[in-house]
C-alpha cells in the first residue's frame, strides 16, 4: 500500500516540475474553457428563448382575444342585421295596417258626413212641416179665443179649420180620430145653422145668444182638441229639434273621434316611417361594420396562424441548437477522455523529468493522493460519470507530474474547482431547462385543451349543420316529388279535359246534325202535305223537342265541366304548384346558405385540426426533449447535489481542513443517492 502511495506521490512531484511547454495540459484546459463557453452560451440562449416564448404566448393570447372579440362582434352585428330586418318587416306591415285604417276611417267619415247631410235635409223638411202645423193650430186657437163659439159656425172659419185639419192629417201630426171628431163638430154645427136659417148660405150665419149654451160644450171640445194637438205639435217639434241637436253632437263627436284617429295614425305613420329609416340605416351601418369586422377577423386569424408557425419554427430551431450544443459537449468530453486516458504514458516520457524519491514525502502530496482516491470511490458509489472522469484526470495529473510552474496539487485543485463550476453551471442550465419544460408543457396542455374543446364544438356544430342539411335535402327532394306529382295530375286532368271536350264536340255535332235533319224533315213535310200527316209531324216534333233538350243538356253539362275545370281544378293545381315552387325556392336558398355555413365550418375544423396537430407535434417534441434522459430531473438533481457535496469535501480534504472517509459503507454528509 505504501509503495503505491509513494509511486503516486512521485508522479505528482514529477508533474509539478514539468516544463511549461506541456501541450496536453493546455489542450485540456482549452477544452474545459470551451465547455464553459458552451454552457454559458446555452444559458444565455435559454434566457433569450424564454423571453421569446413569453412574447409568443402574450401575442397569441392577445390575438386570441382579438379573434374572440371579433367573432363576438360579428355575431352581434349579424343579430343586429336580422333584428333590424325583422323590425323593418314589422314596421312595414304596421305602416300598411295604418294606411288601411286611415282609408277605413276616411271612408267612415265620408259615409257619416253623407248621412248627416241627409239627416239635416230631413230635419229641415220635418221642422218646416211641424212649424206650419203648429202655426196653423196656433192661429186656430187664437181665432177661437177671440171670436168665441161663433167662430165654429162661420164658413170661412170652418173652411180654415178643416183645411188646417186636413194639413195636419196629411202631415200625420194628428190622428184620424181627432180629425174626424173635429170635422164632425164643424159639420154638425154647420148643419144646425142651415136648418135654423133655412138657407144653404153659411156666410151670414151668426151665433145667437140662445144657442150659446148649446154650443158651449162643442166649443170647449174643439178648443181642447186644438190645444192638445198644438201641444203635441210643439212637443214633436221640440223632440225633432232635440233629436237633430243630439244627432249633430253625435256627428261632431264621431267626426272629431275619426279625425283624432286619423291624426294619431298620421303621427304613428310618421314615427313608423322614421323607425323604418332608422332600421335601414342601422342595417346599412351594421352591414358595413360586419364587412370590416369580417376582414379584421380574417387578418387576425391569418396573423395568429403566422405567429404560430413562426413560434413553432423558433422552438424547433432552439431545440436544434440545444441538441447541437449537447452533441458538442459530448464530443468535447469524449475528446478529453481520450486524451487523458491515452496520453498519460507518452506525456510522462516526453515532458516529465526524473526526480529524487526523497522529494515526494511532503504532506500535501499525501493529501492529494488521498483526495484522488476519495473522488474515485465517491464516483463509484454514486455512479457519477463526471466524478469518474474527474478522478481519471486527477490520476493523470499525478502520473504526469509537474507541468511547468503548476504543481500537481494546484492542478488537481484547479480540476476540482472547474468541475464544481461545471456542475453548478449544469445545475443552472438544467434548472432553467426544467422551468422551460414545465412552462412549455403547461402552456401546450392548455392550448391542447382549448383547441380540442374548440374542435369538439366545431365538430358538434358541423354534425348539427350536416343533419339539418340532410333534412333540408330530404325536404327539397320531397318538394320535387310533390311538384312532379302535381304536374302529373295536372297533365292527367288536362288530358281528361281534352278528352271530354273531344267527346262533347263529337256528341254536339251529332246532336246538332240530328236536330237539323228533323227540322228539315218537318219543313219539307209541312210544305208538301200541310196538316195531312199530323201524326208523323207530331212525332217528329216530339223528337225535335227531345233532340233540342238533349243538345241543351249536353251544352249545359259541357259549360258546367268547363267552368269547374277553369275555376276550380286548374287554379288549384296552379296555386298548389306555385306554393310548392315558392317553398322549394326558399328551401333551396336556405340549403345553399346552410351548405356554405357547413363548408366554412369544415374549413374551420381543418384549420383547428391543423393547429391541434402542430400543438401535439410541439408537445411531442417538448416531451422528447424534457424526458429523453435516463434519469428523472429529481434523480439528476439528487446526484448532482451529491457530486457537489463530494467536491466540496474533496476541496476541504485537499486543504487539510476535513477528514476524508473513503469506505463505501459510509456516506458523505448531505449527499443523496440516486438510482
Amino acid at each position: 500500500m505504501r509503495s503505491s502511495i509513494a509511486a503516486i506521490a512521485f508522479a505528482v512531484v514529477a508533474s509539478a516540475h514539468a516544463s511549461e511547454s506541456n501541450p496536453i495540459s493546455k489542450v485540456l484546459q482549452m477544452i474545459t474553457d470551451l465547455q464553459g463557453n458552451i454552457l454559458a452560451e446555452g444559458s444565455s440562449a435559454q434566457k433569450e428563448y424564454d423571453s421569446y416564448v413569453a412574447y409568443c404566448q402574450d401575442r397569441s393570447q392577445n390575438i386570441g382575444h382579438e379573434v374572440k372579440h371579433a367573432k363576438g362582434n360579428q355575431e352581434a352585428l349579424q343579430a343586429t342585421i336580422e333584428e333590424e330586418t325583422a323590425t323593418i318587416g314589422t314596421l312595414q306591415a304596421k305602416l300598411e295596417e295604418l294606411a288601411s285604417d286611415m282609408a277605413s276611417d276616411e271612408s267612415d267619415l265620408k259615409r257619416a258626413t253623407a248621412l248627416r247631410e241627409q239627416e239635416t235635409e230631413d230635419f229641415a223638411s220635418e221642422e218646416s212641416d211641424l212649424k206650419d202645423i203648429s202655426d196653423a193650430l196656433e192661429r186656430a186657437i187664437s181665432h177661437f179665443s177671440k171670436n168665441g163659439q161663433a167662430a165654429l159656425l162661420q164658413e170661412k172659419g170652418a173652411s180654415s179649420i178643416t183645411g188646417a185639419l186636413n194639413v195636419m192629417v196629411d202631415a200625420t201630426a194628428m190622428s184620424s180620430e181627432d180629425a174626424s171628431r173635429l170635422t164632425a163638430l164643424v159639420q154638425e154645427r154647420s148643419l144646425e145653422k142651415t136648418e135654423e136659417s133655412g138657407s144653404d148660405d153659411d156666410t151670414d150665419f151668426e151665433l145667437g145668444s140662445p144657442a150659446a149654451a148649446h154650443y158651449e160644450s162643442h166649443s170647449a171640445g174643439v178648443m181642447g182638441t186644438l190645444q192638445s194637438l198644438y201641444d203635441r205639435a210643439e212637443s214633436q217639434l221640440s223632440k225633432v229639434r232635440q233629436t237633430e241637436s243630439a244627432s249633430q253632437q253625435n256627428y261632431q263627436r264621431l267626426r272629431q273621434s275619426i279625425e283624432d284617429e286619423v291624426q294619431l295614425a298620421k303621427k304613428d305613420m310618421h314615427a313608423t316611417k322614421a323607425g323604418i329609416a332608422e332600421s335601414r340605416e342601422a342595417v346599412s351601418v351594421a352591414t358595413g361594420d360586419l364587412d370590416m369586422t369580417s376582414k379584421d377577423l380574417e387578418q387576425d386569424i391569418a396573423a395568429k396562424e403566422a405567429l404560430h408557425h413562426e413560434c413553432m419554427t423558433a422552438a424547433q430551431e432552439f431545440q436544434s441548437k440545444i441538441n447541437a450544443r449537447q452533441s458538442e459537449m459530448n464530443a468535447l468530453s469524449a475528446a478529453k477522455k481520450a486524451i487523458e486516458e491515452s496520453s498519460s504514458g507518452a506525456l510522462m516520457q516526453t515532458y516529465t523529468a526524473q526526480v529524487s524519491f526523497t522529494q515526494l514525502a511532503s504532506r500535501s502530496e499525501s493529501r492529494t493522493v488521498e483526495v484522488v482516491h476519495f473522488v474515485r470511490k465517491l464516483a463509484k458509489r454514486i455512479k457519477s460519470a463526471s466524478l469518474a472522469q474527474l478522478a481519471s484526470r486527477m490520476s493523470s495529473a499525478l502520473r504526469l507530474g509537474s507541468a511547468g510552474s503548476v504543481a500537481p496539487f494546484d492542478k488537481i485543485k484547479g480540476l476540482l474547482s472547474d468541475m464544481n463550476s461545471q456542475l453548478e453551471a449544469e445545475a443552472d442550465a438544467e434548472s432553467s431547462h426544467k422551468l422551460y419544460c414545465d412552462k412549455q408543457t403547461s402552456a401546450t396542455q392548455t392550448h391542447n385543451e382549448e383547441t380540442s374543446a374548440e374542435l369538439s364544438a366545431l365538430n358538434a356544430k358541423f354534425d348539427q349543420k350536416k343533419a339539418s342539411l340532410v333534412k333540408m335535402r330530404e325536404l327539397i327532394a320531397t318538394l320535387h316529388k310533390e311538384l312532379a306529382s302535381i304536374a302529373r295530375f295536372e297533365a292527367k286532368a288536362s288530358l281528361m279535359r281534352s278528352e271530354e271536350v273531344a267527346v262533347f264536340s263529337k256528341n254536339k255535332a251529332e246532336m246538332q246534325k240530328g236536330l237539323n235533319g228533323i227540322r228539315l224533315a218537318l219543313k219539307i213535310l209541312k210544305e208538301k202535305y200541310g196538316t195531312a200527316l199530323g201524326a208523323i209531324s207530331g212525332l217528329l216534333e216530339v223528337v225535335e223537342a227531345d233532340f233540342a233538350q238533349g243538345l241543351a243538356v249536353l251544352v249545359a253539362d259541357e259549360e258546367s265541366r268547363a267552368s269547374y275545370y277553369n275555376s276550380e281544378v286548374k287554379p288549384n293545381f296552379e296555386l298548389e304548384a306555385a306554393a310548392k315552387k315558392a317553398d322549394l325556392q326558399y328551401k333551396v336558398k336556405e340549403y345553399k346558405s346552410m351548405d356554405k355555413v357547413l363548408s366554412e365550418t369544415s374549413g374551420d375544423i381543418s384549420n383547428v385540426q391543423s393547429r391541434l396537430n402542430a400543438i401535439l407535434e410541439f408537445d411531442s417534441m417538448i416531451k422528447k426533449s424534457c424526458t429523453a434522459l435516463p434519469l428523472s430531473y429529481e434523480g439528476r438533481k439528487g446526484r448532482r447535489e451529491a457530486e457537489l457535496a463530494g467536491l466540496k469535501q474533496a476541496e476541504e480534504g485537499l486543504e487539510g481542513t476535513a477528514f476524508l472517509e473513503t469506505r463505501s459503507s459510509r456516506k458523505l454528509r448531505g449527499a443523496k443517492h440516486s438510482a
